[in-house]
Formats: structure tokens, sequence, C-alpha cells
């Protein structure tokens, strides 16, 4: 939680169970967790999804040699990617101070269907905790409450007028280069603005990436047609762009689109890729290579795919805990 009690924006952790069935997680030193936790901040935790089961608890930072060995035993055990060396404590590094251990209490279960909504007033740690007396906020005309959607859907437009002037042969980085800016643009700004106004949603992330999808695809598209890139850079982000689809709904099921490291940095070259293209001619040297360096991108889209399917892959069942929720064997939010 924030330090005005509001809820903070989760984010993903993977963790296991102490013998006291309390919850242990590491973070870096420096993190947000830290910090908030380190000020006795409380934690809500979901379990499995962003809006799977929920619970609230309190936190705190622990030096306690046992629980360290205990983390750096159990995540190769739990998690695939630890076992092959992604993100796996060590325990020179709790030694070091470079990572801490977390060890959370659960005090209550949260309502069934809770979701995270940033910015808004945090549940009380306790079942009768004091009543929020706080004035509701300032009623918001609809236009300015889906401004970050509007931005999001801007991007079919921008695609939509991209594949008219690249059919009527309007090809010019001045007119290409425009649209190509205007959608960076809105992809930058559109989240940013969804938190800041507390309208982040699972609706407007799937908007925006489905904005994001239609316009790379009908960009970069159009360049391979012209034969300016090869067409299996196109080919592989659809297929990159499917499975996450398909890991966010029917793995998942999650209401928000699932991320991943690897596939986050897809997302910006993309977009780096169409500006490249449309704002330099296809003779200079950027555009050349663009052209050069395709077999390199198509390994980190493969990369990006199999990043993904390895998740899929767990070395334990899921189990249920004597709480009634699932020891989650991918990761939570919190």
């Amino acid at each position: 939680m924030r330090k005005d009690g509001n809820q903070s924006k989760p984010v993903p952790v993977w963790f296991i169970l102490a013998h006291d069935r309390s919850l242990l997680i590491q973070t870096g030193r420096r993190s947000w967790i830290a910090r908030r936790v380190g000020r006795g901040s409380p934690v809500i935790l979901w379990i499995d999804k962003r809006d799977g089961p929920a619970l609230i608890g309190n936190a705190e930072i622990s030096k306690d040699p046992e629980l360290t060995k205990q983390i750096v035993k159990d995540y190769p055990r739990k998690y695939l990617l630890a076992r092959l060396g992604f993100h796996r404590p060590r325990q020179e590094r709790f030694d070091a101070g470079e990572i801490l251990a977390i060890e959370i209490t659960p005090i209550r279960d949260l309502p069934d269907g809770f979701a995270a909504k940033p910015g808004s007033r945090a549940p009380s740690i306790s079942e009768t905790g004091p009543p929020d007396d706080r004035p509701p906020p300032r009623a918001q005309g609809i236009a300015r409450a889906q401004l970050a959607n509007l931005l999001s859907a801007s991007r079919f437009v921008l695609a939509a007028l991209w594949l008219v002037a690249f059919l009527s042969g309007n090809r010019g980085q001045m007119i290409l280069g425009s649209i190509a800016l205007a959608a960076a643009a809105s992809d930058f700004v559109d989240g940013r603005i969804a938190r800041w106004m507390g309208h982040a949603n699972g609706v407007g992330k799937w908007l925006d990436a489905l904005g994001d999808i239609v316009f790379i695809l009908t960009a970069l598209s159009s360049e391979a047609l012209a034969g300016t890139i090869p067409i299996y850079l196109p080919v592989l982000i659809a297929c990159s762009f499917a499975q996450y689809v398909v890991d966010s709904v029917a793995i998942s099921h999650s209401s928000a689109p699932v991320k991943s490291r690897l596939g986050h940095w897809g997302g910006v070259i993309n977009f780096a890729l169409v500006l490249v293209l449309s704002c330099t001619p296809s003779a200079l040297l950027p555009a050349r290579l663009v052209r050069q360096v395709s077999p390199l991108l198509a390994l980190f889209y493969i990369a990006a795919i199999l990043e993904r399917a390895l998740n899929y892959l767990p070395f334990r069942a899921i189990r249920c805990d004597k709480r009634g929720k699932r020891d989650c064997a991918w990761r939570c939010n919190i």
C-alpha cells in the first residue's frame, strides 16, 4: 500500500510457504516492495492471477538465515525458470544485502472478486477497521474517464490511415513518419494516463494490446510486401501475440494480459522498427541495417515465445493449502 492508504500497482512475484504457513518472497533492496514493507505497510496478495483469491496481511523484512536458506532451496524446486538460473535467489546475495527476504503473515481473506484498483482506497487489515470518511472522488466526465482508452483506440484509426497511404503510393517520410510517431506517442502515454486517473483495468489493457498489434502488423506487413523487410518478421510477431492471448486467457485465466520480460522488450522493438522504416528512406543506413539484422530479430522473437512457453512446465502440481487457496505454481501479484 502507498503512504496515503491507497492501493499501489500490483507486481508479479514468486513465493513459497514457510513451515508456519506464512508466505516468503524475495525482492531487491531498493524495490518499492522493500521500501513499503520497511515502513510497515500491509500487503494485499492475489494468488495465481490478478483477479484470483485475495488476502491481506502484515509483512516484515526478515534476516532469519533459516528463511533465506528455505527461499534459496525451494524456489528452484517450485519454479522452472529458477531451476534454469533465471531470477534464482542466491545465499551470497542475501548475505551481501543485495536482495531481501520478506515474510508475509496472512490476516484475513478479502471478498471474492476483489480486484486491484491502483489509486483507490485499500481495505482495512481488520474486518472492523475505522470507516473511510474521506470524501468521494470528484465525478469525471465520460470523455475524461475514457481518455486512455480513446488513445489506445486511436491506433486502429492510425493503422487504417497507414494502409490507405501505403496503398495509394503516399509513402513519404512526412506522412508515414507522422503516423508512426503519433502511434508511438499514444502507446507511451495511454497507460500512464489510465494509472494516473485510476482507470487501469483489464478492458483498457486488452484495448492497448490490440491497438498495438493491429498497428504494428499493418505497418510491418506493408513493409514486408514492399520488400523492405523479410515477411517472417511480421509472421513471428503475429505468432508471439497469439501465444500472448492464449497464455493470458486460456492458461492463466486472467482478465488482463499476462506480460513477460522479453515480450515487453519485443513491443519496444516493434515500434522502433516501424519508426526507423517510416522515418528514413530505404536507401539510407538505418533502413539497410534493419534488413541486415532481421535474422537476429527473428531469433529474439523466437526466444520470447520460448520464454513464455517455459512457464507452462511447473515442477509440481498446484495444491490447496489450509486456507482453501491455491499454492501458486506460477506467480502471484502483490
